[in-house]
């Protein structure tokens, strides 16, 4: 009986650790996408740098769908299908972060940055 419950702590203890790996490698994920986003703002024109609000509904933002993209990666067996639903997905959050947590003047500096960078 005291083996079985050791057992089961155990087991326990590892799915725990499994659980936040993942969690921190989706926050790894967004802490780089929100760099780049800062970076690509920036590069246009300095005081239009993120807020905290913003960066945190940043991150919210690119965990959902993260976490979306990765539930259609598992449940859809079409290729084509797939390809389509993850498109429309990253489709989304592209407009969620310009419409919702971009301001006009972010949004402008983004793509002046972009092509900034990109020579």
């Amino acid at each position: 009986m005291k083996h079985l419950k050791l057992l089961v702590s155990l087991l326990f203890v590892v799915a725990i650790s499994f659980s936040s790996v993942a969690q921190d490698k989706s926050a790894m994920a967004a802490a780089k996408g929100l760099d780049k986003l800062n970076k690509e703002i920036v590069t246009a024109d300095a005081s239009l740098k993120l807020s905290k609000k913003q960066e945190k509904q940043f991150t919210v933002a690119f965990i959902e769908n993260q976490k979306a993209i990765k539930e259609v990666k598992k449940t859809v067996t079409d290729k084509t299908e797939k390809q389509a639903q993850v498109k429309e997905l990253y489709r989304t959050f592209s407009v969620k972060l310009k419409k919702e947590i971009l301001t006009e003047a972010q949004n402008t500096a983004r793509q002046k940055g972009k092509k900034l960078l990109k020579k």
